[in-house]
């Protein structure tokens, strides 16, 4: 089979982005297999991946765990990785897949790695990530952070070419480790992030996680009480945001959703909020763009890329409470319907075809 290609990644145990960009580059190189360490067959039925033409293959049993399932991940990658020596192209993506690449047969002819991120924890968010943990929890995530930087690195001594998802990505790649890469921003689906009408709330789509500033946003509609958030997303921090929300009528959590139900929340709410700690690319301002709404972000990490301040969104040089009551107070359902036609027309560029086409002249395919 002529550029028999395959995409590697850690796993499919939540709807973000890398998780998007994984099937959608599956879907986009036809025939492509698609290799994942780890699947929650939940949140990722047979039936969503039945339209793959490739093969799709599962490196271990699923955990509930978050910290073994991790661990599990990695260490399959690299004590058990496939065999990729019959493939013409092998795509490796996320932070484990990667580690597969230290022994012979995961190497393909030619491997890529498309880069959403260097692992986080172990680099520029070592501090940030410390500071969560005391004790022996600390500790182990001390030798944790060790093992991936002592893993990861060499790993990718065997990549033919690195591509990083946003300039972003590329600068923290050649800061942390040394490379050289070049750019291809991820696609987002604007056939179905669409614009249906305009309804009374404010949507946040990040997962819960401590690095996504979710409990901001929360304190933030917790002095507005007149104004409507609905949280869309899961995370390890779903318990605690909720608790943090409770009492607030005007808060709603509704935990992860269906591509439909997401599709509908974009499409109906006033405006959505993404303030991330020095986000990797960030889709979801995208994907709320696509649908002609504007989003409320941070002026720090990729957002830098994808907002366009005051035309597709606003940047706010800090991430606080009381910056963001003032932003969504500014933010107007008056205001947002303004950007409407800016927004749809800032997304385009960053369809699916253009993605794949881009990708497939670096493949040679």
């Amino acid at each position: 089979m002529k550029n028999k290609t395959a995409l590697l990644y850690d796993y499919l145990f939540s709807r973000g982005g890398a998780e998007k960009l994984s099937l959608t580059l599956a879907h986009g190189l036809r025939g492509c297999d698609l290799i994942v360490g780890m699947r929650d067959v939940k949140l990722f039925t047979d039936t969503d991946l039945k339209t793959l033409e490739g093969n799709v293959k599962v490196l271990t049993g699923y955990s509930d765990s978050k910290g073994w399932k991790t661990l599990k991940t990695m260490f399959t990658f690299v004590l058990n990785p496939p065999d990729m020596r019959g493939y013409d192209n092998a795509i490796y993506s996320g932070e484990y897949a990667p580690m597969a690449l230290l022994r012979k047969k995961a190497r393909a002819k030619r491997n890529f790695l498309y880069c959403h991120t260097i692992p986080r924890a172990p680099y520029d968010l070592y501090d940030f990530k410390l500071k969560q943990h005391k004790g022996i929890r600390r500790l182990a995530f001390r030798v944790v952070s060790l093992l991936i930087r002592l893993l990861y690195r060499p790993s990718l001594n065997h990549v033919d070419l690195i591509i990083a998802n946003s300039e972003n990505v590329r600068k923290r790649i050649k800061k942390y480790i040394g490379l050289d890469s070049v750019v291809i921003n991820p696609p987002i689906d604007t056939e179905r992030f669409k614009w249906i009408d305009q309804g009374d709330y404010y949507l946040s789509t990040a997962r819960l996680e401590p690095a996504k500033r979710i409990a901001t946003i929360v304190e933030a509609f917790k002095n507005m009480p007149d104004k409507k958030l609905v949280v869309a997303s899961g995370g390890s921090d779903y318990d605690s945001m909720q608790e943090l929300a409770k009492g607030y009528d005007n808060i709603r959590f509704t935990n992860w959703t269906t591509d439909e139900e997401l599709f509908d929340l974009v499409g109906n709410c006033i405006a959505t909020i993404y303030i991330p700690v020095d986000e990797d690319f960030g889709m979801s301002p995208l994907e709320s763009m696509s649908a002609g709404k504007p989003c409320i972000g941070v002026a720090e990490g990729g957002l830098l890329e994808t907002i366009v301040d005051g035309k597709t969104g606003w940047l706010m040089r800090e991430a606080t409470p009381a910056a963001l009551v003032g932003q969504v107070v500014e933010a107007t359902p008056e205001l947002c319907i303004t950007m409407k036609d800016n927004c749809i027309e800032h997304a385009q560029q960053y369809g699916d075809e253009v993605f794949i086409a881009r990708l497939k002249e670096k493949l040679g395919y």
